[in-house]
């Protein structure tokens, strides 16, 4: 296991948002990212699903403040939808196991909580990862085709002028074409 999938599998234990664009960043492919960052949402979940007994006879301020907000998303979810409302909701809102958490404070049941965890989890690191893969793929091709259709002359496109394209940056911040 390399260095950058371990660090996304991390980040991915404490929220989906910072794994995914740093998965990306770090050069892993879409389908790398999003199985570490998924993978490491669901160990979490894991960890704090399998301590579900001692968190109802000692809950941790955070997650006790956390399930007893009588205003919020979550807790509308929780009203309206139950655990299911909550496990697709949670992985994106406030991380899958802070999730685990709160629907383990508020009564819900271990292996239906980590039933809908797992689909939220599966759901929202597929969507992170698809959407900022595209995201990054746009910007790439819409890069290629302005230096293609207006030339290397044209002042915005030194943000985007790759090695081969024959922009050089300067300190100054002014282009110089080569």
């Amino acid at each position: 296991m390399s260095l950058q999938v371990l660090t996304v599998l991390v980040l991915g234990v404490a929220t989906l948002w910072s794994a995914v664009p740093v998965g990306l960043l770090l050069g892993l492919d879409g389908w790398t990212t999003g199985m570490a960052a998924a993978g490491g949402a669901g160990l979490g979940t894991l960890l704090v699903l399998s301590l579900s007994d001692r968190l109802r006879r000692q809950p941790p301020a955070a997650a006790s403040r956390a399930a007893t907000r009588s205003r919020g998303l979550l807790q509308r979810a929780w009203t309206c939808c139950g655990v299911p409302g909550l496990g697709l909701l949670a992985p994106l809102l406030i991380g899958a196991p802070l999730g685990a958490a709160v629907g383990v404070l508020l009564g819900a049941s271990v292996p239906r909580l980590a039933l809908w965890l797992t689909i939220g989890i599966v759901l929202c690191s597929a969507g992170l990862t698809g959407l900022a893969t595209l995201g990054s793929g746009m910007l790439l091709a819409l890069a290629q085709a302005a230096t293609g259709v207006l030339g290397h002359d044209a002042p915005t496109l030194t943000l985007f002028a790759a090695p081969q394209g024959g922009c050089q940056h300067l300190w100054n911040g002014q282009a110089v074409l080569t």
